[in-house]
């Protein structure tokens, strides 16, 4: 009989799994498992590690700030689902991996907040979003981070699509990750032994860049 592959949840849409996220975890040799919104925090028990995966803005009332033209439509019960879902994670010590959106609702669980439109407050020197073409910048890692530590270097070349970020940070994390605009691209919760927040997207271009998939392939280490 072949190894069991450790069973990683991804939160997603309801209707909406980008592959990449599936396709990263397959080629570290996990089995991805799909948690849609109203799933219970409970399906922890099923897993052995867990994405908390890229998407739309969090709700901003989450945090006291107010609303911004920019901003996505809320998805409450996505919100609700992945916040239930991190709160348990952290209280477990639970292998976990927040890309882009998660890393903000890792933020606000921790009591942070956001920067609502990310021009607003850095400019146009880099580009964070992908439109109208996909988005590539550097980002300088923290000396002995987990996530510097992996890629086995100080920088490497993300690729980004989001419009918020962290703004003021929750309490325990830690930046890891910025970008050359000064944006924080990466955090990491003090006490936890494998929380790994990025703001990038690394699934996105795992397929091609081994220091991208090198995070999924630790997480699938971790798990088993």
């Amino acid at each position: 009989p072949g190894v069991k592959r450790p069973v990683i949840g991804i939160t997603c849409e309801p209707d909406i799994v980008p592959p990449f996220y599936e396709d990263t975890v397959r080629r570290a040799g996990g089995e991805p498992l799909q948690i849609p919104p109203g799933t219970s925090s409970e399906i922890l028990d099923a897993l052995d590690g867990l994405i908390i995966s890229g998407g739309s803005d969090v709700d901003v009332r989450l945090y006291g700030g107010s609303p911004h033209p920019q901003q996505e439509e809320p998805k409450p019960s996505r919100d609700e689902m992945e916040i239930a879902l991190l709160k348990l994670a952290i209280s477990r010590d639970f292998p976990t991996f927040c890309i882009c959106r998660g890393s903000q609702v890792l933020n606000v669980v921790r009591g942070g907040n956001l920067h609502q439109h990310v021009p607003d407050v850095y400019g146009d020197s880099v580009t964070h979003t992908d439109q109208p073409n996909p988005c590539f910048h550097p980002v300088v890692l923290e000396q002995n981070s987990l996530v510097a530590r992996l890629i086995g270097a100080t920088r490497t070349r993300v690729h980004s699509i989001h419009h918020q970020s962290i703004r003021e940070l929750g309490e325990d994390l830690v930046v890891t990750a910025r970008a050359p605009d000064g944006v924080i691209e990466g955090v990491a919760l003090s006490g936890h032994s494998w929380m790994l927040a990025v703001q990038w997207h690394p699934e996105r271009s795992a397929a091609e860049d081994p220091d991208q998939q090198v995070l999924f392939d630790e997480l699938v280490r971790r798990c088993r």
